[in-house]
């Protein structure tokens, strides 16, 4: 079978009757079909190779574009937010400068509550102006682990711990901003009654603080922001190397050029060539052969082997064959036996097939005689093989002699041993002696009265 199909047959090397070894030129297929999807494939190829890497090199220059504003304070999202903190921080210290003006002017006439919330207020502020900087800190550290300005990764624990770190300042800070909330309040309950001028004062420092304070959660914000985006320019890169993948068009375009190869058809082994079942410009199919290369050096012979002498038979026993026509005895043996029996006319037996060397005399289709010596049995009682019959059940009887004049057909069962296709073996069921009539003509017809022996 050819191993291309759909394609036209070029040209013959060889014709009917030619000896050829392994590896000779039977046939040439014609190459142009299988060329052109080469060219096409190969072309396609090429496009999207260039294509790709265009996209990949624009997404790197994205990246390193982006990750080097961070790297060098440029990037304007962390510009704005410290521009912000800057601003906030400046408000405060005037708020600050200005209230602590407005204690001096009221020689220390404020209330000892109003002292006493003012002093929690300035604790709490104290508490979440350190943990925003903790956290501010914090957050810095892990967007350091996790893009290092030398362009390495970090390792999954490093990252990790940077993570806890920052989550467990956040939890700080939300607490502080509850204790800071909370002494506001009750400052606000206390403040109603003490003089406008302080307490507006005051007002603005806290407002300065809270702006103070956010722009804090701002920057922050704004790190993290920036950190996902160059993760978003990362996997851009990843994705547009993926897309660059020729994996499966290589193996096609592997598959395409074995065929080119595969349209120089040769011989798979020495011997001659018996049939040529195309002609050049026939097309190729998957049903139909090329041709058929023999090799006359190993013949072989099929033969059916009863049920009762398949015992001891397997692959590589010895066969002796004889070629009537050459009156020639040759040496075999068994290379496949059938595992299911094949019923003919009541008699089971397996199909086998039989290897020999063979000389040049030995022709295809030449009858032979096969020969297989199973059991060597002398002085048994025997029967030709057809006068043994078989029930349904498989069990074996024959039709013995019978009546005053011994030619009534007498239904008698009976046991079989070893056969060698022409006689069986009776094992039980008659004795030397008796007869047995062949009823093959009919009961009423011509019967002969064998004696077994």
């Amino acid at each position: 079978l050819p191993d291309v199909v759909g394609v036209k047959i070029s040209k013959f090397d060889v014709e009917e009757g030619d000896e050829v070894k392994k590896g000779d030129v039977i046939a040439e297929l014609d190459q142009k079909s299988i060329q052109d999807q080469i060219d096409q494939l190969k072309a396609t190829m090429g496009a999207s190779q260039t294509s790709g890497d265009i996209s990949v090199r624009q997404a790197n220059k994205t990246y390193s574009d982006y990750k080097n504003d961070i790297d060098n304070g440029t990037n304007q999202s962390i510009l704005s937010a410290t521009q912000a903190i800057d601003t906030a921080f400046a408000s405060l210290v005037a708020a600050q400068q200005a209230y602590n003006q407005e204690v001096n002017l009221n020689n220390k006439q404020l209330s000892s509550t109003i002292q006493t919330s003012m002093n929690a207020i300035d604790t709490a502020y104290q508490g979440v102006r350190s943990a925003e900087l903790t956290a501010s800190y914090k957050y810095s550290e892990l967007d350091k682990t996790k893009s290092r300005s030398d362009g390495s990764t970090a390792s999954k624990d490093a990252v990790d711990t940077s993570q806890y770190g920052a989550d467990s300042a956040g939890l700080s800070l939300d607490s502080a901003w509850l204790s800071y909330n909370q002494a506001v309040s009750s400052y606000n309950g206390a403040k109603i009654n003490e003089e406008n001028s302080l307490t507006q004062k005051y007002d603005s420092l806290v407002q300065a603080e809270i702006a103070y304070l956010n722009s804090l959660d701002s920057y922050n914000a704004a790190l993290q922001s920036v950190d996902q985006q160059l993760s978003t320019y990362a996997l851009s890169i990843e994705s547009a190397q993926a897309a660059t993948n020729q994996d499966a068009n290589t193996v096609k375009l592997a598959q395409l050029e074995e065929q080119i190869d595969d349209c120089t058809v040769r011989a798979p082994m020495d011997g001659t060539v018996t049939v040529i079942s195309l002609k050049e410009g026939d097309v190729t199919t998957s049903a139909g052969s090329l041709a058929t290369v023999t090799s006359f050096d190993k013949m072989q012979v099929s033969i059916k082997i009863g049920e009762y002498d398949i015992k001891g038979v397997e692959k590589g026993t010895p066969v002796s064959i004889t070629v009537d026509a050459l009156d020639k005895t040759y040496d075999g043996s068994i290379s496949k036996i059938s595992r299911v029996a094949t019923v003919d006319n009541g008699v089971s037996y397996f199909t086998s097939d039989v290897e020999f060397d063979a000389d040049e005399d030995v022709r295809s289709g030449m009858s032979v005689e096969a020969k297989i010596t199973v059991e060597d049995k002398k002085q048994v009682l025997t029967l030709p093989v057809s006068l043994i019959l078989t029930n349904d059940d498989g069990t074996t009887y024959v039709n013995a002699a019978g009546g005053p004049k011994g030619t009534t057909p007498t239904k008698t069962a009976v046991e079989v041993g070893a056969s060698d296709g022409m006689y069986t073996e009776i094992t039980s069921g008659l004795k030397e002696g008796d007869k047995v009539l062949d009823t093959s003509f009919g009961v009423s017809g011509t019967q002969a009265a064998v004696t077994v022996g």
